[in-house]
């Protein structure tokens, strides 16, 4: 008979490219200037790519910064090239949802001037950009506060701050704006 013959083979396995699976990411404000996103990504392998799918112009490597983008869902695709054998890139695609944030405006002006003796003022024309919704607060305690009518008749001369304030949106933290109003004396 004749003598058993053998052979080995090696074979490598290599594994195909995983860019992972998408997990959702918290809502962010538009104020977000470095958001990882990595972190809408498990098991995914090193060294990928990100491409900003909706071309927002926050995307730089894997942060993205959300300022000056409009309120929206925006999707961000990370590619894993082909290694070896594998032909094949593997992708996924992480959404995210930014939020505009509150704003409570600017004051109009730097310091308003009100008679004692003048009519009620409504401050929300104090304000310029706010956003509706918010509410005033007599910071200083004058009495003379309804909802956004402040009257000063019979307050002592001097100035007064009235702060407008919108609620929390979201992740996005409130809004606060602080108008100050002088009070002078009706002329004898």
């Amino acid at each position: 008979p004749c003598p058993q013959s053998q052979t080995t083979v090696s074979i490598e396995v290599t594994a195909a490219p995983n860019a992972g699976v998408a997990v959702a990411i918290s809502d962010i404000c538009d104020t977000e200037t470095a958001l990882d996103l990595t972190t809408g990504l498990t098991g995914q392998d090193a060294g990928g790519t990100w491409n900003d799918d909706d071309g927002t112009g926050g995307l730089t490597l894997n942060l993205f910064d959300a300022t000056g983008v409009a309120a929206g869902t925006y999707n961000f695709t990370y590619t894993v090239a082909p290694t070896g054998p594998c032909a094949v890139a593997d992708t996924e695609t992480v959404q995210v949802t930014v939020v505009r944030s509150p704003t409570s405006g600017t004051a109009v002006s730097p310091n308003l001037t009100l008679c004692n003796t003048d009519a009620a003022l409504d401050l929300d024309t104090s304000l310029t950009g706010a956003d509706a919704g918010g509410s005033w607060t007599d910071v200083d305690g004058t009495g003379g506060l309804i909802g956004n009518m402040f009257d000063a008749t019979g307050l002592a001369t001097g100035t007064y701050d009235f702060t407008y304030t919108v609620p929390a949106l979201g992740p996005c933290p409130q809004s606060q704006t602080t108008v100050s109003i002088e009070v002078t004396a009706a002329p004898n």
